[in-house]
């Protein structure tokens, strides 16, 4: 048998162990769901090379609307509101704008101020990172919700921090609050933006601002360092967003089929009311957690059976290769005057053999047939 075969069947080996781990890392869905009042215009924005099938859509009242997102994905979900197209075709929203001037945010960033979901797939061994962000201000109540998955924890900002907004950083149309703008968009310096001397975690501190965001959402980042109780983690899950989530939206409803679930949308009692002022839920039914974790656990183990398998079958396949390649160099006929030194002789003694000598290299010694 030649290396060339041999060589190919470890390629082989190795393609299937990667097609293997590879499909266990999948993408996760999201679900973005509308419980506001009015109409809201999802804004996505994708922080790597790799892109989601859609940037923006239209919500109503009740809708939800799910995509899938790759692996490896990073990027943010914010929540456009009264957004309006011109006779020229001109897309515009009043918050959240992305300055495409289309529907679509063909990679625009949101402009400040807009309440953030961020997230990371598989960012870290195949656990996915996310949280909510008011460093770019706040519009919209949100909360991000894992359905199944282990080691979860959700995040919310449900209470109206237009209502609270510091008339310094309140952005208003028809004389109400629409908007909250960060202390870092409103005033530009260094402390307010932890930036310059301010740029470490040791330097940028909460202020009387951010704390207004902070007591209103208290798991989200209301400045740039304010991470220790603001990022969460999640393995294996797929993900609601809902925008204006109410008292009794939970991570289960939408399984469970609770007060808030998909089939009761409409649900006058479902609907966010601004000034609700609601503090986060406690945990959801017990029962429907301990299912979404049982699902995870058994991903898990399908997981860990696969990469099992498959580093056996890769094992298997270079102990075959090991023994075809020593059979292959055993049976090879060295060329006709091979001329080798022999230690037993010295080293200045040549020996010359005919064709038919074979070498035992571990001893040096020549063997005739």
């Amino acid at each position: 048998m030649s290396r060339l075969p041999c060589l190919s069947i470890s390629l082989l080996g190795f393609l299937i162990l990667h097609v293997l781990i590879s499909g266990v890392v999948s993408s996760a869905t999201v679900t973005l769901l509308n419980r506001c009042n009015h109409t809201v215009w999802p804004g996505i924005t994708s922080n790597t090379a790799i892109e989601v099938p859609t940037t923006s859509f239209r919500l109503e009242t009740g809708q939800n609307t799910t995509i899938n997102v790759p692996s490896s994905w990073s990027g943010r979900f914010h929540g456009r509101t009264q957004c309006v197209e011109d006779s020229f075709g001109n897309f515009t929203c009043l918050t959240g704008d992305c300055g495409s001037g289309k529907l679509e945010c063909t990679g625009s960033r949101s402009v400040a101020p807009a309440t953030l979901a961020e997230f990371s797939v598989d960012a870290i061994g195949g656990t996915d990172i996310f949280d909510i962000s008011m460093v770019d201000g706040y519009n919209l109540p949100i909360m991000i919700a894992p359905i199944g998955g282990l080691n979860c924890s959700r995040t919310e900002c449900r209470m109206d921090v237009n209502g609270v907004c510091p008339s310094e950083l309140k952005i208003s149309s028809d004389g109400e609050g629409v908007a909250c703008v960060h202390p870092c968009t409103a005033f530009a310096d260094p402390q307010s933006c932890c930036t310059g001397t301010y740029n470490s975690p040791g330097q940028c501190k909460a202020s009387q601002y951010t704390n207004v965001f902070k007591k209103a959402c208290p798991t989200a980042y209301s400045y740039v360092y304010d991470d220790k109780a603001s990022t969460f983690q999640c393995d294996a899950a797929n993900y609601l967003i809902a925008f204006c989530p109410t008292p009794n939206e939970s991570n289960d409803t939408r399984k469970s089929g609770g007060v808030c679930g998909t089939d009761s949308v409409t649900d006058p009692k479902c609907l966010y009311k601004p000034g609700n002022n609601t503090k986060a839920s406690g945990p959801g039914n017990t029962k429907a957690s301990r299912s979404g974790n049982t699902m995870g656990l058994g991903l898990k183990i399908g997981i860990a059976g696969g990469v099992a398998v498959s580093i056996l079958f890769l094992l298997l396949l270079l102990f075959i290769c090991h023994r075809q390649i020593k059979i292959w160099h055993n049976s090879t006929s060295y060329p006709k005057e091979v001329e080798v030194f022999i230690r037993k002789y010295g080293p200045s003694v040549p020996k010359r053999f005919s064709e038919g000598f074979k070498i035992n290299k571990r001893k040096w010694r020549g063997i005739y047939e």
